[in-house]
């Protein structure tokens, strides 16, 4: 194996879960498989772990993974779980991590707001632009964190600048973009028309900016 390929080999095999009592419990991990593009951070940076069937999910969720068009999604508001640091503007990482899972609202904005920021590192055709909708934001420990919108799973959170300011972008992978490798449907003309029927009614409704 590559160096990198070894660094997502130890986290499958320390993959777990936390409980309410701050207990640590580890899953089996019966396969994973990395993107055969991976060259490193921030492009292609994707992997899929399976785990046995029966591993109990009784204080966990299973979300489906979205296939709506990034386009229309641009200026909602998403949420983002994880059990990093919050921030409130400054670089916080004396800040303790939770136990508990926090959820953090996060505007999806056009790549047009992240790209002057960050430059090469994002990338067009697999990032999405996160901005944070109120006075905190993402800081260290939220990679990997979910990114759901509408109760579907539609990125993960790539990585973010280091001072954790409210004024800099967070940087997630766009799911979508990796349909082949995640085996889902292709996107069709009809989840186009049910996309921009919904963008129309929450424009509407004064929902996003």
């Amino acid at each position: 194996l590559e160096a990198e390929e070894q660094k997502y080999l130890m986290k499958a095999l320390h993959s777990g879960r936390i409980d309410p009592q701050g207990k640590s419990h580890y899953v089996q991990v019966l396969n994973f498989t990395i993107h055969p593009r991976f060259r490193g951070p921030f492009s292609n940076d994707l992997a899929v772990l399976e785990i046995p069937d029966a591993y109990p999910v009784d204080d966990s969720s299973i979300v489906e993974v979205s296939n709506v068009n990034i386009e229309s999604a641009y200026n909602r508001v998403v949420q983002v779980h994880g059990f990093g640091i919050l921030s409130h503007g400054a670089n916080e990482t004396n800040r303790a991590a939770y136990f508990k899972v926090r959820t953090v609202d996060m505007y999806l904005l056009p790549p047009a707001r992240c790209q002057p920021d960050l430059g090469d590192l994002f990338k067009l055709d697999q990032h999405m632009c996160l901005k944070p909708k109120s006075n905190e934001t993402l800081c260290f420990g939220f990679t990997g964190a979910p990114i759901i919108l509408d109760g579907k799973l539609i990125g993960i959170v790539e990585f973010g600048h280091v001072s954790c300011s409210l004024e800099a972008p967070v940087v997630g992978m766009r799911l979508g973009a990796f349909g082949d490798f995640l085996g889902q449907v292709p996107y069709s003309f009809l989840d186009h028309i049910r996309d921009v029927f919904r963008n129309l009614m929450n424009r509407l409704m004064g929902i996003g900016w």
